[in-house]
């Protein structure tokens, strides 16, 4: 009788056996987080009244853009040690969308130099170029779209503009950004920007 090797099972153990040898939690981290992944694709909605249902679709859209900020973070440390040119990649764009299957690399990068945290000549981390919306897309109550938004106008803020205007500013605009509306792009949205802009401007 044959006997038959379950292919599935033998690739699960060799991921396991990494995850064991690896010196860092993460890798442990994410396979649990797959697993946790499994179960709840197996999860039964409709058992869930439509309050519930709400509630956890707004903790599972939170559950995402925290992990797109936890994929910014990891991606910017793979930038900093040049492991896409190391593995061949002509450029850290190229690798997000070969190897990362990043779909837009370019929209990606932009919101890692507004809220990453960027290594500097000591070693150490410098804050974010706009921390309190750095705060709120790590906490997950913004999405990327927010972060767009929110920094297409902050960038816009005169250079002139004393450092504490624009702290405020920022901090009215990531407001808005984690409120329940306006979507990002709405007529209050630009309406609420466009007077953030020019009560700071003045």
């Amino acid at each position: 009788m044959t006997e038959h090797h379950d292919d599935t099972d033998s690739g699960a153990d060799c991921a396991a056996d990494e995850v064991d040898g690896s010196l860092s939690e993460v890798p442990g981290l994410l396979a649990e987080m797959h697993a946790l992944l499994d179960r709840l694709a197996g999860a039964d909605l409709s058992r869930c009244a439509d309050a519930e249902l709400v509630a956890v679709a707004k903790a599972q859209e939170r559950a995402i853009n925290r992990m797109l900020f936890q994929g910014n973070r990891q991606m910017l440390e793979l930038s900093d040690r040049d492991v896409p040119r190391a593995m061949g990649f002509r450029s850290f764009s190229n690798f997000m969308n070969a190897e990362l299957r990043v779909s837009q690399p370019q929209r990606r990068r932009e919101q890692m130099t507004a809220t990453a945290r960027f290594a500097q000549l000591d070693g150490q981390r410098a804050e974010p170029k706009y921390p309190t919306l750095a705060e709120a897309f790590a906490d997950g109550e913004v999405g990327p779209a927010h972060v767009d938004t929110a920094v297409e106008f902050l960038d816009a803020l005169p250079h002139r503009l004393p450092h504490d205007r624009q702290v405020a500013a920022e901090a009215t605009l990531s407001g808005l950004a984690r409120a329940p509306t306006p979507r990002p792009r709405s007529p209050r949205w630009g309406s609420v920007c466009w007077s953030t802009w020019t009560r700071t401007g003045s």
